[in-house]
């Protein structure tokens, strides 16, 4: 059985006399990547808050690690949790290197070994340390400090990681490089990340789980292939029909993947042509010199997509 890391038990919060967040429960698995989708006003950020008690409930309890979080010094809390805004907020007057090593310098971890992980991390993103450690934020571009901002929050090696709507300021083909760092970073460390967002095709992209909130409720929490395939009830099935892309270009191969348009890959020795972390529009620039690509799936392995599926699935598009 997987250990539960945190637990929201009828957790409420209310604001005066409008409640935000009603009754809810919700455990969350060590080393699981947590989604939380709905509208706006549905009470995703609120819920992520209360985690790490930037908002405390007005009922209900907050369990961490199997300890109510009021037995917990705040301080010490926070050291366990990480915590990535849509707004990377970096020191300005701490180089690169500083900002990463902070809360492992924090926590008196070997200075040898935060240099090391510092200079790793830095690598993992394609950001050479000599380039790169010694400089300012203001040195940086927008979408390198927010690469710096998630190594910062993954560097100290905490148990939790909550995000908030991380990339959603971003340009869809920074936002896709850093949807696949994250996911890259969460697998390497295997560390709990509870993620909020707007986008159902980042949720599907990203989560093991999703949970879908509205009016401060949990609608239904499930795998993306349950979600897809079979919604709790219509407003589910909406939320995520209506994600879609408007430009079929731009939906991810693992839609087509959670859709069932791939295929079995009979040869294990295939080269794999792409991810589905790539896109519709990628897609149709390979097949249009052959047949069928094969694809790295995130469930199945390898996968083929026809021709004829790929065109079968844009035809089908505007029905979903």
């Amino acid at each position: 059985m997987t250990e539960t890391l945190i637990k929201l038990d009828n957790v409420s919060k209310v604001y005066q006399d409008k409640t935000v967040v009603s009754n809810l429960s919700l455990d969350v698995h060590a080393g699981e990547f947590l989604v939380l989708v709905g509208s706006s006003g549905s009470g995703k950020t609120t819920t992520l808050k209360m985690v790490n008690q930037l908002i405390t409930q007005t009922e209900g309890a907050v369990i961490f690690k199997g300890k109510n979080v009021s037995e917990y010094n705040l301080r010490d809390l926070r050291l366990q949790i990480g915590y990535v805004l849509q707004q990377i907020a970096l020191f300005p007057n701490m180089t690169v290197g500083q900002n990463i090593s902070l809360i492992p310098e924090m926590k008196k971890q070997p200075k040898a070994a935060t240099s090391k992980m510092v200079d790793d991390l830095l690598r993992e993103v394609d950001m050479d340390p000599a380039n790169y450690r010694h400089r300012m934020p203001n040195e940086l571009s927008g979408g390198e400090q927010q690469r710096i901002g998630i190594l910062r929050a993954f560097a100290a090696n905490q148990d939790v990681v909550l995000m908030d709507e991380p990339f959603s300021a971003l340009d869809p083909i920074l936002r896709s490089q850093l949807q696949a760092l994250v996911k890259k970073i969460h697998q390497q460390f295997g560390t709990t990340i509870i993620f909020v967002t707007h986008d159902m095709d980042e949720a599907l992209r990203l989560g093991d789980r999703i949970a879908v909130m509205r009016h401060g409720q949990i609608l239904q929490v499930d795998t993306p292939e349950e979600i897809v395939k079979n919604p709790a009830n219509s407003f589910v099935s909406e939320l995520f029909a209506n994600s879609m892309a408007q430009d079929v270009f731009g939906v991810y191969l693992s839609r087509l993947e959670l859709l069932d348009y791939l295929e079995v890959q009979p040869d294990a020795n295939a080269t794999v042509d792409l991810e589905t972390s790539a896109t519709v529009g990628e897609a149709i620039k390979l097949l249009a010199q052959r047949d069928t690509i094969t694809l790295a799936t995130k469930k199945n392995g390898l996968a083929v997509l026809t021709k004829a599926q790929l065109f079968k699935f844009i035809s089908e598009f505007q029905d979903m």
